[in-house]
């Protein structure tokens, strides 16, 4: 495994990519335009809500590795004695669109995206569901209802905007859903203490690259890190 496919970044890193389209695409279009840049955005600014939420829930922080392909989005956890990984879990994105107008088909999209997803069967991962909806309150109410089993995924976390005129972000709601019971956090995105960045640990280092900084892990630590990953894949099987 080459070096590169060590780097981790800041769960900061996520709010910092949303407020690039922001900016290039003005707060309406970046809410609720159909341009792929913006739906990459929206998710962005939802997973680093869900971030925040988790990281409160675990008390520990959370280092973002973005594999190539599955999962959508992949955590670690890190401490300072061998084997350095403290936890490693993965998550699947699912985004209810503005247009979705009926609360029963918003929870299909959620419940159809649980019954398809066979190859988590091997690989535990948990359900990210990001609503971007007028019908969001109702929709979620709906869905603790109708969430019976949730395997092959392991928990089920929604995240949900509240705001009066679909422009200004009056809060955020981020609820582990399943497993129960029900655990909701609400944020204000103006609260600036959301936003303060981790302090990297001991096996982590900061490099330059073409003039971009980001964190990798220690040439040192990077065995231990390889064995560690090894055997928590053959543990999987």
């Amino acid at each position: 495994m080459k070096e590169a496919s060590f780097r981790v970044d800041q769960p900061n890193t996520l709010i910092q990519r949303a407020g690039e389209i922001l900016n290039r695409y003005g707060a309406e279009k970046f809410l609720n335009g159909d341009e792929e840049e913006c739906h990459k955005g929206r998710e962005a600014f939802f997973a680093f809500f869900f971030l925040i939420g988790f990281r409160k829930l675990s008390r520990k922080d959370w280092w973002i590795f973005q594999p190539e392909r599955f999962p959508d989005l992949q955590l670690i956890s890190f401490k300072d004695e061998k084997p350095f990984i403290d936890d490693v879990l993965q998550y699947e994105l699912v985004t209810i669109p503005c247009h979705y107008k009926e609360v029963e088909s918003m929870v299909k999209n959620v419940t159809n995206k649980i019954e398809r997803k066979h190859y988590a069967l091997t690989s535990p991962c948990g359900l990210l569901v990001f609503s971007n909806n007028d019908n969001s309150k109702a929709f979620e109410a709906k869905l603790y209802q109708a969430l019976d089993k949730i395997h092959p995924f392991t928990e089920v976390w929604t995240t949900s905007l509240e705001s009066l005129d679909k422009v200004n972000i009056s809060k955020i709601i981020v609820s582990k859903v399943r497993s129960l019971p029900v655990i909701r956090f609400e944020f204000d995105s103006n609260d600036p203490s959301l936003y303060t960045y981790q302090k990297p640990p001991a096996c982590m280092e900061q490099v330059e690259e073409k003039g971009i900084n980001f964190l990798r892990i220690k040439k040192e630590a990077m065995f231990e890190f390889k064995k560690e990953a090894i055997r928590r894949r053959l543990l999987q099987k």
